[in-house]
C-alpha cells in the first residue's frame, strides 16, 4: 500500500516538477558505462583509485540518457540516499555502502528530475568508509532507480576497482 502510495505521489511531481538535466554539450572525459538498461547508462570515477579508510571521498555519478523517452529520478537533496553504493571484495562478498536508514528515501523522495533524450545528469555522492570495511582491493558500484513514464527500473554502473588502505 505504501509503495503504491509513494508512486503515485512520485508520478505526480514527476510532472508537474520543472527540474531538469542538463545537456553535456561541453567537455567531458570520456566515460565508461555501466550495462545498458532501456538505453540508459551509469558511469562512475573517483578522483583517486586508493582509499584511505576514514577518510572521505566522493564518487562522481553521470546517468545518459540514450533513450528516445523522458526519463525521472528521484533527489533528495541528499545524495547517499538517491542512490545504492556497494563494494565487492575478492571473494565476491559485498559490502553496503548505503545508509541504514532507507525509509529516508520513502519519505523524502520529493523531487523528480527530468533527464531528456541525449541527456546526461550529474552527481556526486560523499562517502566515508565505515571501519566494516578490511584494507584491500575492492570493486566499487553503484545503481540507481529511474522511471519511464509509470514504470520503474534500475540501471547498474561501471565496476571501479579501487584499493581501500
Amino acid at each position: 500500500m505504501f509503495k503504491k502510495l509513494y508512486g503515485v505521489v512520485f508520478l505526480l511531481t514527476l510532472w508537474n516538477n520543472p527540474c531538469e538535466a542538463q545537456s553535456s554539450n561541453g567537455s567531458q572525459e570520456a566515460a565508461i558505462w555501466g550495462v545498458s538498461s532501456c538505453d540508459v547508462y551509469l558511469s562512475i570515477s573517483i578522483s583517486n583509485n586508493i582509499i584511505h579508510l576514514g577518510s572521505p571521498t566522493s564518487i562522481h555519478c553521470s546517468i545518459k540518457n540514450s533513450s528516445t523517452n523522458v526519463v525521472a529520478v528521484s533527489d533528495t537533496g541528499i545524495p547517499i540516499y538517491d542512490s545504492d553504493v556497494s563494494m565487492i571484495d575478492g571473494s565476491g562478498k559485498n559490502f553496503d555502502l548505503t545508509p541504514a536508514d532507507k525509509l529516508f528515501r520513502a519519505v523524502y523522495m520529493n523531487i523528480a528530475v527530468k533527464i531528456n533524450p541525449k541527456q546526461t545528469y550529474v552527481w556526486d555522492i560523499p562517502l566515508n568508509y565505515g571501519k566494516n570495511i578490511e584494507p584491500g582491493s575492492f570493486k566499487l558500484k553503484v545503481s540507481r532507480q529511474f522511471y519511464i513514464q509509470d514504470r520503474k527500473y534500475n540501471v547498474t554502473s561501471n565496476l571501479l576497482v579501487v584499493q581501500v588502505k
